[in-house]
């Protein structure tokens, strides 16, 4: 009978050679697939970046003119003169979701390139999971408003009524 052993030094390049087929292994059936799967989302963002830089606006009596980033960004935005029904649907949505708006403060910039922001400063009251849902309904709702800030407090510990300050930031097309 014929017995062969492995010293410590033998056993160990033995792992290290086992740990290195398996590495190699692993990047071959797996890595590989991940980064080809990467380089598709890569080149899927870059076709819709050109895309987007592609797109053209319709101009009476003209051929198509592709419109700058600007342009489009404009012609996603609703007019300025829509601000008070941005207001009411704001406030319909918190009536909807139980949260109690009392007042709210407004503040108007011109922020250049056609674009106006109306900020709105909302104090706010309710159970956390209603005011959390009014945000999220908000945000779903118009795309062109933004959560600029939010500062949530629990007057008691045992309360279950949150005050909350929202401050959003609403986004208009100026008035030519």
């Amino acid at each position: 009978m014929l017995q062969h052993r492995l010293s410590p030094t033998s056993l160990a390049a033995l792992a290290a050679a086992l740990f290195l087929l398996s590495a190699l292994y692993f990047a071959l059936t797996v890595m590989r697939p991940l980064q080809l799967r990467v380089g598709d989302l890569e080149a899927l963002a870059a076709a819709q970046q050109l895309s987007a830089r592609d797109q053209t606006l319709p101009v009476p009596g003209r051929s198509q003119v592709k419109a700058t980033p600007t342009q489009t960004l404009l012609a996603s935005l609703p007019d300025e003169g829509q601000h008070l029904r941005e207001y009411g649907h704001m406030l319909e949505i918190a009536r909807a979701n139980n949260v109690q708006i009392e007042r709210a403060d407004y503040a108007t910039t011109a922020l250049g390139a056609g674009i106006i922001q109306h900020r709105i400063r909302l104090p706010a009251r309710g159970r956390y999971a209603d005011v959390r849902n009014f945000i999220g309904k908000m945000l779903n709702s118009s795309p062109y408003l933004a959560l600029e800030s939010l500062r949530i407090e629990r007057p008691r510990v045992a309360e279950a009524v949150i005050e909350a300050e929202l401050e959003w930031g609403l986004y208009l097309k100026s008035a030519p």
